[in-house]
C-alpha cells in the first residue's frame, strides 16, 4: 500500500497527529542513546566522496547551460525537453502538493485524486492519438482486422485493400516501434559475397594504407569507469594504432551523425566534454545524442592528427567516403579497408575494376580479396548488385516484410531494373519500374498491387491465419519505396551522399501524410452520437434494454463507429518522418 494513493494520503492524513510521539521519541534518543551513525568519522567521509561526485557530474551535466531555454524542462537521463504548449509542471511540485493536501483535508483516506490534479513529469511526454481530447491507443493490426471487418459487412472488401487500411504500411514498417523494417545485411554479405572466396590472412601481408569506418570506431572501444575523457581518446587512439600496425597510413573517415533513426533506443541531453572531465553517462546513451557525438568526434579527431592519423570528417552518411578514399588510395598501392558495413563492402565490389593493386575488406570474422569476391559473380550478378541491395533493404530503405533480404532478383525484370542504374530516370520510370519488380517479387506479374493484396488475403482468410504485413505493399507504398530505393542506388553509383534531393524522392521533412490510408466510404461519419457512445463506451451498452440479437448489431455499430473515429483522427495526425 505504501506507493498507493491511499498509502500516500493515508501517512498525510495522520503526519499531524503523530508529529508529537515522533518529536518525543527522537528527544529520548538524544538523551539515551549514543552519536548517530551518520555523525560518525568514516560515514561523514563517504559523504564527503559522495558530495565530490555528484560536483563532478553536474559539471557534466550542467543545470545552468546560459544557452539552454530557462523555461523549459529537460530530463538529464533521456533528453527530453518540454515545450511552452506542454503540460508539464514539475517544477512547481510543491505549490502542487499544497493545492492537493488542500482538497484532501476533510476526505477519507480511500477517496482518489484526479490524474490531471498531479503533477505532470517529462514521461508523460508521449505521442499518443487523441478522440474527442482523450488518449487511445491503437494497434495497427486490430485497426487493420476492425476495418477489413466493416469492409466485409458493406461488401468493399476488394476496394479496400487498395489502401493500407493503416497508418503505415506495415509491409515496410514495424508496428511495434513504427520504423523501417530492418534487413539481415551481416547474413547477406556473409552467405552471398563472403562465402564465394576464402578468408585471407594478412599477418604477412603489408598494406600501404588502412581505411577505418569510423561510425564503426565509436562503439569498438570500451569505455572504463572513472576515465577522463582524454583517456577515452587515448584508447581509441591505441585502438587504431594497432589496427593499422601493418600499415604506413591510417585513414579514419567519420561522420557528424550517422546513427540512423532506426538504431536509436534511449539517448541523453547535452552534455558538456573536457579532456581533463570524468565522464559519467554510458557510452550508448551518449553517443544515441548527435550533438554529444560531434563533441566526442571533435576530441577524437584533433587526437588522431596529433600522431598522423588522417581524419576526414563527412557531413552526410560515411559509408561513400571510405569507398571513395579506398579506391582513391588503391590506385597508386595496396588498400585496407576495417568496416563491419555490408553496403561498404557491397560498394567496394561494384567499383573495384577502377583501382590497380589489391584492396581487402576485413572484419572480425577474416579478411577478404573485394577483387575476388567479384570475379565470382556472374556478369548479370555483378551489373544488378547495388540496386538489389538497395531495393530489398538497407540503412536508408526498409526491407520488405516476410521476403528476406533476397540478393538477386529473378525474372524477366532486367529492362526495370536498368532504370534504376540510369542517372537521368524520370520519377515516373522510376515508380512504374518498382511497381513491376513487387509483381516479379510477389510472382504475379502483369497482375495490379491491390489485387495480389486481395488475392492474398483471400487465400490467407481461407487459412485461417491473416498476418497483414505479409501482404504487398498499395500502389502508394511502392511507389515510395521505389524511389527512395533509386536515390539510394544513385548514390551508392556516383559514390556521393545527396547525389540528388531527397524531398524529390520519397523524402519529407515532418510533413503531413496526403494519402488517405481507406477509402472515403469507411472514412466517412455515419451518425451523430458517436462522441456520446465512444465517451460512455460500455457502460451504455450495458444500459440499452435490448433483445440478444439487437444487442449483437449495436455492438458491430458501435466498434464500426469507433473505426471511423480512429481513422479520421490518425490522418489528422498522422506523420511519416523518415530521416
Amino acid at each position: 500500500m505504501r506507493h498507493s494513493d491511499s498509502g500516500h494520503k493515508c501517512w498525510v492524513l495522520t503526519l499531524n497527529h503523530f508529529s508529537n510521539v515522533n518529536q518525543r521519541m527522537e528527544e529520548s534518543v538524544k538523551k539515551h542513546a549514543p552519536l548517530h551513525r551518520d555523525l560518525g568519522k568514516t560515514q561523514m567521509k563517504r559523504d564527503a566522496e559522495a558530495i565530490d561526485l555528484a560536483l563532478q557530474w553536474f559539471e557534466e551535466n550542467n543545470p545552468f547551460d546560459p544557452d539552454r531555454d530557462k523555461e523549459l524542462l529537460v530530463s538529464f537521463s533521456t533528453g527530453f525537453r518540454s515545450t511552452g504548449d506542454d503540460p508539464v509542471n514539475a517544477e512547481r511540485a510543491a505549490e502542487i502538493g499544497r493545492e492537493m493536501q488542500i482538497k484532501l483535508d476533510g476526505q477519507s483516506v480511500t477517496s482518489s485524486m484526479e490524474v490531471k490534479s498531479k503533477v505532470q513529469a517529462l514521461s508523460s511526454l508521449r505521442k499518443i492519438p487523441k478522440i474527442n481530447e482523450k488518449k487511445i491507443h491503437l494497434d495497427s493490426l486490430k485497426l487493420f482486422n476492425r476495418l477489413i471487418i466493416f469492409a466485409q459487412r458493406d461488401m468493399t472488401v476488394e476496394t479496400s485493400l487498395a489502401y493500407e487500411l493503416t497508418p503505415f504500411p506495415l509491409s515496410l514498417f514495424s508496428n511495434t516501434d513504427q520504423k523501417m523494417n530492418k534487413a539481415n545485411k551481416a547474413g547477406f554479405s556473409k552467405t552471398i559475397l563472403k562465402e564465394l572466396t576464402d578468408p585471407l590472412d594478412l599477418t604477412n601481408q603489408s598494406c600501404s594504407t588502412l581505411v577505418v569506418d569510423g561510425g564503426w570506431l565509436l562503439y569498438m572501444v570500451k569505455w572504463e569507469q572513472g576515465q577522463t575523457w582524454q583517456e577515452i581518446a587515448n584508447s581509441y587512439l591505441s585502438y587504431v594504432q594497432c589496427l593499422g600496425r601493418r600499415s604506413q597510413k591510417t585513414i579514419v573517415p567519420i561522420t557528424k551523425d550517422h546513427d540512423h533513426i532506426r538504431r536509436t533506443k534511449k539517448s541523453c541531453c547535452d552534455l558538456q566534454i573536457r579532456p581533463d572531465m570524468i565522464h559519467w553517462t554510458p557510452r550508448a546513451k551518449f553517443l544515441d545524442n548527435t550533438n554529444n557525438k560531434s563533441e566526442l568526434i571533435h576530441l577524437l579527431s584533433s587526437t588522431f592528427r596529433k600522431h598522423n592519423i588522417t581524419v576526414e570528417q563527412c557531413d552526410n552518411d560515411a559509408d561513400t567516403s571510405i569507398v571513395r578514399e579506398a579506391l582513391a588510395t588503391a590506385t597508386d598501392d595496396s588498400v585496407e579497408v576495417r568496416a563491419e558495413d555490408a553496403d561498404v563492402l557491397v560498394m567496394l565490389v561494384h567499383h573495384i575494376p577502377s583501382t590497380n593493386h589489391p584492396l581487402f575488406f576485413t572484419t572480425s570474422k577474416g579478411s577478404y580479396d573485394v577483387r575476388r569476391i567479384r570475379e565470382a559473380l556472374s556478369e548479370r550478378e555483378r551489373c544488378y548488385l547495388l540496386f538489389c541491395h538497395a531495393f530489398t533493404g538497407c540503412d536508408t530503405v526498409s526491407a520488405i516484410a516476410a521476403m528476406g533480404k533476397q540478393p538477386y532478383l529473378t525474372g524477366d525484370i532486367d529492362e526495370h531494373m536498368d532504370i534504376f542504374l540510369d542517372t537521368q530516370a524520370t520519377k515516373d520510370a522510376v515508380i512504374q519500374a518498382g511497381t513491376t519488380i513487387f509483381q516479379y517479387i510477389y510472382h504475379a506479374p502483369g497482375t495490379a498491387l491491390g489485387e495480389i493484396r486481395h488475392n492474398m488475403f483471400s487465400r490467407k482468410a481461407a487459412a485461417g491465419l491473416i498476418k497483414p504485413e505479409t501482404l504487398p505493399p498499395t500502389e502508394g507504398a511502392a511507389a515510395q519505396h521505389s524511389l527512395r530505393a533509386y536515390l539510394q542506388t544513385q548514390d551508392w553509383i556516383l559514390l556521393q551522399s545527396m547525389s540528388l534531393n531527397p524531398s524529390d524522392y520519397g523524402w519529407t521533412l515532418a510533413s503531413p501524410n496526403t494519402r488517405a490510408m481507406a477509402p472515403e466510404e469507411l472514412r466517412s461519419s455515419q451518425a451523430a452520437t458517436v462522441t456520446e457512445i465512444a465517451a460512455t463506451g460500455g457502460a451504455a451498452a450495458r444500459g440499452m434494454a435490448l433483445s440478444a440479437s439487437q444487442h449483437v448489431e449495436s455492438v458491430k455499430e458501435f466498434h464500426a463507429r469507433i473505426v471511423v473515429m480512429m481513422v479520421v483522427s490518425l490522418e489528422k495526425t498522422q506523420r511519416l518522418t523518415l530521416k
